[in-house]
């Protein structure tokens, strides 16, 4: 049901019955109260915005196999997730492997969240996810995030710096919009490939530096809203933006699946011989996880 428990400003916690399969949307909005919440594995539909608002919430527990996912305090998630993962707080957030999509308004409002790690089997970042995180400074977006949905990072006041990787395809309406610190982009793409809604960086100080490939640089000089940014400059290199690339060939394939498992099996032998980064998921080893991580990418091309 809708707005169930909304407003209910007494309630400290909750532990939700393994009979539940959904909750609604706003079912807990502004339970300024609510301090913690059990998600059980029965659930597999959570409701936009149905702990926004919950500003005392910092501990949600979602249990294995959960395959739906909202969060605290104004974090708002729809996350696809299957894991047993414990979140303490916006601003030590970790979204897990297993994700392939930030839903709408995922984080919208964590004022407190001043960085964040989306791992690169993330495809879409919906409309919102991160919109009003004042206290971001700066995102790296996977390569195999191809979609940014609209006003996916808009009012992101502190943010200075971001990086747009090789396979976007698609940048909605007021993406950037009022990010006001924005000095650095760092744009992969083709622009003439990418579709871009309306306003993309409306309100974006257009005196700081796009960063592009030379190959595109007159691309971007004369396309639409890109055009605008008075220092666009080519100076990126093709490999640094190939995420998955382990073997240093300029392209992500089986190859470089070969040679993860290589660095996994015999790493002393084999850490010499690949210059790209094999630990994909940033947990400071090469396992397993690393693989399906690569597998990933290299079926979302």
């Amino acid at each position: 049901m809708l707005n169930i428990f909304s407003g209910c400003s007494g309630l400290t916690s909750v532990n939700i019955g393994n009979s539940v399969t959904s909750i609604g949307s706003y079912a807990f909005h502004s339970c300024l109260g609510l301090t913690s919440v059990t998600i059980p594995n029965s659930v597999t539909s959570i409701g936009e915005m149905a702990f926004s608002s919950c500003r005392e919430l910092e501990t949600i527990k979602v249990e294995s196999n959960n395959t739906k996912y909202d969060s605290r305090s104004n974090c708002n998630a729809i996350i696809e997730m299957a894991s047993n993962t414990l979140h303490t707080g916006c601003k030590n957030t970790l979204i897990p492997n297993s994700v392939t999509t930030i839903g709408k308004y995922a984080f919208y409002g964590c004022t407190g969240l001043t960085g964040i790690t989306i791992p690169n089997s993330v495809t879409t970042i919906c409309n919102g996810a991160f919109d009003y995180c004042s206290g971001l400074t700066s995102v790296t977006i996977p390569n195999s995030v191809k979609i940014i949905g609209n006003s996916a990072f808009s009012s992101c006041g502190g943010l200075t710096s971001v990086t747009i990787p090789n396979y976007v395809t698609s940048i909605g309406d007021y993406a950037f919009y009022d990010c006001s610190s924005l000095k650095r982009i760092n744009a992969y793409p083709n622009p003439g490939k990418v579709g871009l809604g309306s306003n993309v960086f409306f309100e974006v100080p257009k005196n700081g530096t796009l960063h592009v490939l030379p190959q595109y640089l007159e691309v971007y000089q004369t396309s639409d809203q890109w055009k605008n940014f008075t220092n666009i400059v080519g100076d990126l290199k093709e490999d640094v933006c190939v995420t998955g690339d382990v073997d240093g060939s300029a392209m992500v394939d089986v190859d470089d699946v070969n040679a993860m498992i290589n660095l996994i099996l015999l790493y002393d032998q084999y850490k010499d011989k690949y210059p790209g980064s094999a630990d994909l998921d940033g947990n400071g080893m090469v396992d397993v996880d690393d693989v399906n991580a690569l597998i990933n990418i290299i079926l979302s091309k």
